[in-house]
């Protein structure tokens, strides 16, 4: 199984799935450079579910949302299920998909399996 870990995020392939945990509190355009870049590396050309485990994140700085919506951000992703801890990170997830669409489909959950549950259905 191909992984990367640093004290930001872990990123692996399991399955026909690309799972990011994102461990950063406050995440800045540095940590997106960093997560797009290695999971970019991970993929390797591939399409794959992406699971985006963002429950740890308090901030996310508005270059970094900014950054995650440009193009590289979704290449290789077919659709995203992304987990969340709070009422807070689902009003700054609406927030911030009204102003940057995602590019594919993608839904909140508080539970992993019921993420993998719903990714399951694009599986081809």
């Amino acid at each position: 199984m191909n992984t990367f870990e640093n004290e930001n995020c872990k990123i692996w392939i399991d399955n026909g799935v690309c799972h990011i945990i994102t461990l950063a509190k406050h995440v800045t355009k540095d940590i997106v450079e960093n997560i797009i870049k290695h999971r970019l590396e991970l993929i390797d050309g591939n399409k794959y579910l992406m699971l985006s485990d963002i429950s740890r994140v308090k901030v996310i700085d508005r270059e970094a949302r900014q950054r995650f919506s440009q193009k590289d951000g979704a290449i290789g992703t077919i659709a995203v299920g992304i987990i969340v801890s709070s009422k807070l990170q689902v009003i700054m997830y609406n927030f911030f998909n009204s102003i940057y669409k995602a590019p594919t489909p993608a839904k909140l959950f508080t539970d992993t399996n019921e993420a993998l549950k719903w990714l399951e259905k694009f599986k081809k």
